[in-house]
C-alpha cells in the first residue's frame, strides 16, 4: 500500500504489545515478545513484520497485515506469509541449537518451545454489512482435521471513537479518521490521546504522520487534515519529512512570510498530496495495474474535485484508465503528461 503501508509498519514497531492485546487477548501475558526482520520484509512482499511471542510453555506468532479493502487472495496469502514467517524461526532455532552444540557438544540441546501462527488482519475499509470477525483457508480436505491457516478480521471502518480509545496504549488511535463515528471532535480527541499515550516525542510523531496519511480515506478528508496538522507544534512540523514537505511546497512558491504561513499553505498541498495517495491505494487495493505514465498523471492533477471524482470511480472502476477518463484534467496535469 506504498507510503501509508511505510507509515502503518513504523507505527507498528513501536506498538507491539497494543496490537497483539488485540487478537491475543485471551492468550495471557507473554514473557516476551519482539518483531522479526524476516525475510518476507526483505523482499518487500505484501506481509507485515511478524511479532514472536513467547508463554511459559509455548510461542505464538502473529503475522499483521492492512488491507484497504477485502481482497480474494486474502486467504492464501495469509498462509503464505504465516509459512513463510514459521519457516525463519525454524531457521533461528536450528541455528540457536548448532550455536550450542558448538560451545558444548556433550551437551544435551533442550528443544524450542512449540509454535503455532495467527494473523491480524485488519481492513480499512469494506462492505458495512460484512461483520466477520475470523477466516481461515484450509489445506486439508473437509471431512479431515482443519490444517491451513487462520486468522482474526479488524474491521476499525465500523469501530467507533470510543471503542478505538478504549484499546491499550496510542498505536490504535491512529485509525480515529476512519472510525463509523468519526467527527472533527473525536479526531481532536484521538491526536490529543496520542500526545499523551506516545511513549516519546518520536513515537508521537510517528503517530501523528500515520494518522494523517489514514485521513486521506476518510470522507472528511480536509476537515480532519486541517483538526490533525492544527494540533501539531512547529518543532514537529518541522523535522517530521511529511509535514516538512508540505510547508516547504508552501514556502517555495515565493511565501516568505514565516513558517505558519508556510505550513497553512503546505496544507493545501499536504490535501491534495492525501488525494494522490488514496486514489492510487484504492487503485492498488483493487488490484489494478496503475502504470508510470498514470501516476504520473495523478500525482500533477491539482484540482481537488477532479481527484475526489475519481477516488469515487475508483471504487467500482475495471481499470485505471477508466477512471482518469471522468471529469477534467487540470491544464498542470495536462501539460506534465505532455
Amino acid at each position: 500500500m506504498g507510503d501509508l503501508d511505510i507509515a502503518l509498519r513504523y507505527a507498528a514497531t513501536r506498538s507491539a504489545a497494543d496490537i497483539a492485546a488485540v487478537p491475543l487477548r485471551d492468550a495471557g501475558e507473554a514473557l516476551s515478545l519482539r518483531w522479526l526482520d524476516s525475510q518476507v520484509v526483505r523482499a518487500e512482499r505484501r506481509a507485515d513484520k511478524g511479532c514472536l511471542l513467547e508463554y511459559p510453555t509455548r510461542r505464538k506468532l502473529l503475522q499483521v497485515e492492512w488491507f484497504a479493502s477485502p481482497e480474494a487472495e486474502l486467504g492464501w496469502r495469509t498462509y503464505e506469509y504465516q509459512y513463510l514467517l514459521l519457516e525463519h524461526v525454524r531457521q533461528e532455532d536450528e541455528a540457536a541449537a548448532e550455536r550450542a552444540r558448538k560451545l558444548d557438544p556433550k551437551a544435551k540441546v533442550v528443544a524450542p518451545k512449540p509454535v503455532s501462527a495467527t494473523s491480524l488482519i485488519v481492513l480499512l475499509s469494506g462492505p458495512e454489512g460484512d461483520t466477520s470477525t475470523s477466516g481461515r483457508y484450509p489445506i486439508s480436505a473437509p471431512e479431515e482435521e482443519f490444517a491451513g491457516a487462520r486468522w482474526v478480521v479488524d474491521r476499525v471502518y465500523q469501530r467507533t471513537s470510543r471503542e478505538l480509545a478504549e484499546r491499550a496504549g496510542a498505536f490504535w488511535l491512529v485509525f480515529s479518521p476512519l472510525a463509523a463515528d468519526a467527527t472533527a471532535a473525536t479526531v481532536t480527541e484521538a491526536v490529543r490521546a496520542a500526545k499523551e499515550r506516545a511513549s516519546s516525542v518520536e513515537h508521537f510523531s510517528a503517530l501523528a504522520s500515520t494518522m494523517t496519511a489514514l485521513a486521506g480515506f476518510a470522507p472528511e478528508r480536509d476537515v480532519f487534515l486541517e483538526v490533525i496538522m492544527g494540533q501539531l507544534s512547529e518543532n514537529l512540523l518541522r523535522n517530521n519529512p511529511l509535514f516538512e514537505r508540505f510547508a516547504r511546497e508552501g514556502r517555495n512558491e515565493g511565501r516568505n512570510e514565516g513558517l505558519k504561513e508556510g505550513l497553512q499553505e503546505g496544507l493545501v498541498a499536504g490535501t491534495l498530496t492525501a488525494l494522490h495517495h488514496s486514489l492510487i491505494l484504492v487503485l492498488q487495493g483493487r488490484g489494478l495495474h496503475v502504470t508510470k505514465v498514470q501516476r504520473a498523471r495523478i500525482e500533477a492533477t491539482d484540482d481537488q474535485a477532479t481527484l475526489e471524482m475519481w477516488l469515487r470511480v475508483a471504487g467500482t472502476a475495471a481499470t485505471t484508465g477508466e477512471v482518469l477518463r471522468h471529469g477534467p484534467a487540470t491544464a498542470k496535469a495536462a501539460r506534465k503528461s505532455r
